[in-house]
């Protein structure tokens, strides 16, 4: 049976090659009287249907990396999955449950809920009320005042004066000095020296007068220069100087030590002898070379 196919479609070539017609235009068919009925070529057609005429060439048979079209007027570049083809490198409608791009020069797999694609099978708009993610390879269930969607369930950034919830998974409505929200929208940590309102946090309070707040969640008896408390009554961290053994007070550092960090004491740095160190290095340098130069 193969051989057959490849005799005929040698035979066709044959009789391309030695036909009366004249370039540009080909023989498409021979009529009653045997004479060659020359038409228009089709690009890529190695042989045509004997229903061509010379006002119209209707191609039986492309050569093998192209298709041909619905009616026979043309044989197109193939495109994978393509059923049917609109013009040259483009597709008009995909098969194998494919989903044809936007620019129709491809057939590819389809997302969920994706209505359109584009370039590299990603998908430009969805439907069923779903989100489009921000990389744009999927379509999801909106996560409500979410701008910028990272995945079904993370939020990267929200509309308007919402903000991000501990999570990420949900927008919600600022509280004023508010830094940090729990994954319910309620606060968990104020700034400006607030803390949670109670029970509710739902907004940020002061501290009860006589106490204070370093990490925004709760309010402890002040210690005077403390700026960081582990608890109740016990400084963590002060200013400028550091926390007594039982942590209740803030002290000095003793003569010929500093502190860095507010927690511990460490021996000075002297850098004034290292300057002069330096200086009388580079000017005896200096001196040396203009010594070699006059």
């Amino acid at each position: 049976m193969k051989s057959c196919i490849y005799l005929i479609t040698l035979l066709s070539l044959i009789s391309l090659i030695y036909s009366e017609c004249e370039s540009p235009k080909v023989k498409v068919g021979v009529d009653g009287e045997g004479n060659d009925i020359c038409g228009t070529a089709i690009t890529g057609c190695t042989a045509y249907d004997e229903s061509s005429t010379a006002s119209k060439s209707i191609c039986k048979t492309c050569e093998g990396s192209r298709t041909k079209s619905t009616d026979g007027d043309a044989c197109y570049t193939t495109i994978e999955n393509c059923e049917t083809y609109e013009a040259e490198g483009q597709c008009a409608t995909c098969g194998n449950s494919k989903k044809l791009l936007i620019n129709k020069s491809a057939c590819v797999d389809p997302i969920e809920n994706c209505e359109t694609y584009e370039a590299k099978g990603k998908c430009a708009t969805c439907g069923n009320s779903k989100k489009l993610l921000k990389d744009k390879s999927a379509c999801v269930t909106l996560i409500q005042d979410c701008d910028e969607q990272i995945t079904a369930s993370k939020c990267g950034k929200c509309t308007g004066s919402n903000v991000l919830t501990k999570d990420e998974s949900k927008c919600v409505a600022a509280i004023t000095n508010c830094g940090e929200y729990e994954n319910d929208g309620k606060c968990s940590a104020c700034t400006g020296g607030k803390i949670p309102a109670a029970t509710t946090a739902d907004s940020c309070v002061d501290c009860d007068a006589g106490k204070e707040t370093s990490d925004g969640k709760v309010c402890y008896t002040k210690i005077d220069d403390c700026k960081e408390y582990e608890s109740e009554g016990k400084c963590a961290a002060c200013n400028g100087k550091v926390p007594k053994s039982d942590k209740s007070a803030c002290e000095a550092c003793p003569d010929g030590k500093e502190t860095k960090d507010g927690k511990t004491c460490v021996d000075k740095t002297d850098n004034s002898s290292g300057s002069g160190s330096s200086f009388i290095y580079l000017s005896s340098s200096f001196l040396l070379c203009l010594f070699y130069l006059f």
